[in-house]
């Protein structure tokens, strides 16, 4: 409910039952907590972060008055995910090593220029949940905005929930 992982003992009254989740795609740098806080958690010594990470923290009662909010953005950003793509007539100019989700015949196609000036194109929904990419230029990756999948420029995956690759699809005929 406040975007940080849980990451501590289940519940106040369970012993030796742990949880490490709501990670959000920062699996890396939480399994690292988790793995930290844990195993000091277990062996009883002192860690700085069991407050902040407390599954606990968060009274039920209080949670329940946030869900339907929680539950409302949810949909927004999986229905804002469903979303068509621009016309390849309202795109703007790629530059080399820049990507974008442009309207195909049938499906979402994301178009991406890389640095040899050549040209790919992949599906532009996720395998997953099915939801139109993004590109992400500060990671030069199609990512899903509704799951958090993440491929590469050639539709690879690099992490999921998603398991497939996107498939390859031919280039449109783009002017820039």
């Amino acid at each position: 409910m406040d975007q940080v992982p849980y990451i501590g003992p289940i519940s106040p009254f369970s012993d030796n039952v742990y949880v490490a989740a709501g990670f959000n795609g920062w699996g890396m740098t939480h399994g690292t907590v988790a793995g930290l806080l844990l195993s000091d958690l277990i062996a009883g010594r002192d860690n700085e972060w069991a407050e902040l990470y407390d599954p606990n923290r968060i009274p039920p009662l209080k949670s329940l008055k946030r869900l339907p909010k929680a539950g409302g953005k949810m949909m927004k950003q999986f229905i804002n995910g469903r979303r068509n793509p621009r016309k390849a007539e309202d795109l703007p100019a790629l530059d080399r090593g820049e990507g974008t989700v442009m309207a195909g015949d049938d499906e979402p196609l994301g178009v991406y220029r890389d640095n040899n000036d050549e040209w790919h194109a992949v599906s532009g929904t996720c395998t997953y949940s099915g939801c139109v990419l993004r590109w992400n230029g500060a990671g030069e990756s199609w990512d899903c905005p509704c799951d958090g999948s993440r491929y590469t420029p050639e539709g690879t995956v690099i992490d999921g929930p998603a398991q497939k690759d996107l498939s390859k699809r031919t280039v449109p005929t783009l002017e820039n």
